[in-house]
């Protein structure tokens, strides 16, 4: 899901990502801005896949999202703008709308659960049941839920 917010008087588009705790701004965007000074950091960022990414510096600036103006920090690199948790925390609309997705994705997964204990109560009894060789435990895995992403050139 992608998102504008005005940076330094400015309207970005971001991609958000409430994976990153931190805010990734493309360094095309930066130099539109006048490519203003950053400060050197020793911040280490890797990508979801663990890799290392290239951060040139980061960015004091003032943002504003929906209405609400804040400052904070944002790393300039050479991927795609990106608003991490830093950034999405500080606005309240944006938190209940996160609390609400997560309620529903528990309430989803809950009743998975549910229904599997309904059709195989015998399963989830205590005691060993049919398998008397070996104590047997099922553990149930985490639901994957899919999504489709778009990918969306700065």
């Amino acid at each position: 899901m992608y998102m504008e917010a005005m940076v330094n008087n400015h309207k970005v588009e971001f991609l958000l990502d409430t994976g990153s705790d931190i805010t990734l701004l493309n360094e095309k965007v930066w130099k539109q801005m006048g490519a203003p000074s950053l400060e050197k950091t020793n911040v280490m960022v890797r990508n979801a896949s663990g890799n290392l990414m290239k951060i040139y510096g980061r960015l004091r600036c003032e943002y504003e999202m929906k209405g609400h103006k804040a400052q904070g920090y944002a790393y300039v690199t050479p991927f795609n703008s990106l608003m991490g948790l830093e950034w999405i925390q500080c606005n309240e609309e944006m938190v209940y709308h996160m609390k609400m997705m997560v309620a529903e994705v528990k309430a989803k997964d809950n009743s998975v659960e549910r229904e599997l204990m309904e059709t195989y109560p015998t399963v989830f009894e205590e005691g060993l049941g049919l398998c008397t060789k070996e104590k047997a435990e099922l553990i149930l895995e985490q639901r994957m839920v899919d999504i489709e992403t778009f990918s969306k050139e700065t």
